[in-house]
């Protein structure tokens, strides 16, 4: 009888443990099924292996919007998915080959923004993408740094002409070449990204040409009167005009193409900070010698230069001329940057006013580099290749080919 009765305590006690580990179980099923039903951008803690195999998405991944503590990965895929990234500051990264951090965009779609926030300024960071049972490679990124010096580059009009030439034959070899710079935090595009903003076909051989370059540096846009659509913004998620830091730097964007924004009391607000250095980018130029627009935009001159000059604004980044162009007026500098993978535009042989220096029928960017220490930035032009008087050949020239330099100088107190 006492044997029969430790059985029978044995049986309950087993029956209890099972019980608890049912419930257990239950618990634990119903918080996966709750994070996985979550709405965008969950974050989660653990460890994920790197893939060993990787895939291409349609699009990307490819970053925006990245500040000293955030940024936005996005990517499109070819149907309908759920979109995970993992990450890991790279000093886990290398120690343990796999990611700490996740982020989960849990609504089925093709295109997706996932925002990675809480953030180091400085910081690189790696990263994969996952969907559909995929995983992209590894990429890195570096958050902005709260102060020190910074390299960003400025180019533009990066569409193609088809059937003439495509991105992957003009514009892929200036991103390649801006993908292969080190310590570059970002880049700003001054407009025209493709020839065609409505089509989704000019926008996938814009992503297909900016593949290495985008999955590491965050992309700025100016709006191009050819990315006029509302792809443009679905894709960047930015607005018409809006503005950003880095370190002591202020960067301005303002849209030259909607004639029915009213920009002039926003920009003085904007400017009125007081950062080192601020830089305004749009579109169309304020300063040009292309002989269909002599001159420049003068509706934009007469709106925005004396705000300018009173805001001590240091420099103006335009495109939709392609060629590059530099003037300097009220101690201004003015460049056009329309030599991104377009084709090329001739110029005046008489310059206007302000004139500096110009470089026709090439490909190329310009990389920035401030240093608060000195109080300058560093200006390279980097001519990348030439293009034949009739537009038809290409050469490639050596990585690192500067046409100029030349310093801009932060105004004393």
């Amino acid at each position: 009888m006492e044997t029969f009765t430790r059985k029978q305590n044995s049986i309950r006690s087993k029956s209890r443990i099972i019980s608890t580990k049912t419930v257990l179980f239950l618990l634990a099923l119903l918080i996966v099924l709750t994070l996985a039903g979550c709405s965008n951008n969950d974050l989660k803690t653990g460890s994920t292996q790197v893939a060993t195999q990787s895939f291409t998405p349609l699009w990307g991944p490819y970053l925006t919007g990245t500040t000293s503590d955030s940024t936005i990965v996005s990517i499109k895929t070819d149907t309908a998915s759920t979109v995970t990234v993992d990450y890991a500051p790279e000093a886990y990264y290398l120690a343990n080959n796999s990611y700490n951090i996740s982020a989960t965009d849990s609504i089925s779609a093709q295109l997706h923004h996932i925002t990675l926030s809480r953030l180091e300024p400085g910081t690189t960071y790696h990263y994969q993408v996952s969907w559909d049972g995929k995983s992209s490679g590894d990429w890195h990124f570096t958050t902005f740094p709260e102060s020190g010096s910074f390299t960003f580059i400025v180019y533009g009009d990066t569409q193609d002409e088809l059937p003439n030439f495509s991105q992957n034959e003009r514009h892929k070899l200036v991103a390649d070449r801006i993908a292969q710079e080190e310590d570059v935090f970002f880049v700003i595009n001054t407009g025209d990204l493709v020839n065609d903003g409505n089509d989704t076909a000019n926008w996938d051989r814009y992503f297909a040409a900016t593949r290495t370059m985008g999955a590491q540096m965050a992309v700025y846009p100016s709006h191009g009167n050819h990315d006029e659509s509302a792809l443009y913004y679905d894709i960047f998620k930015v607005s018409p005009y809006y503005s950003f830091d880095c370190a002591n730097a202020h960067f301005t964007v303002l849209d030259t193409i909607d004639s029915q924004l009213d920009q002039t009391d926003w920009l003085k607000n904007d400017l009125a900070n007081e950062q080192d250095w601020k830089f305004v980018f749009c579109h169309y130029p304020i300063y040009t010698s292309d002989p269909n627009h002599f001159g420049g935009w003068e509706n934009f001159k007469d709106d925005w230069e004396e705000i300018f000059i009173d805001k001590g604004v240091n420099a103006v980044w335009n495109g939709h001329i392609h060629a590059y162009e530099r003037y300097l007026e009220d101690n201004i500098m003015y460049m056009v940057m329309g030599i991104g993978g377009g084709p090329y535009s001739t110029l005046s042989s008489t310059k206007y006013t302000g004139y500096q220096n110009s470089l026709e029928r090439s490909l190329g960017y310009a990389k920035v580099t401030i240093d608060p220490d000195a109080g300058t930035a560093k200006v390279q032009i980097i001519r990348v290749a030439d293009i034949s008087i009739d537009g038809k050949e290409v050469t490639l020239l050596p990585k690192g080919t500067v046409y100029e330099t030349f310093v801009l100088k932060a105004p004393l107190e």
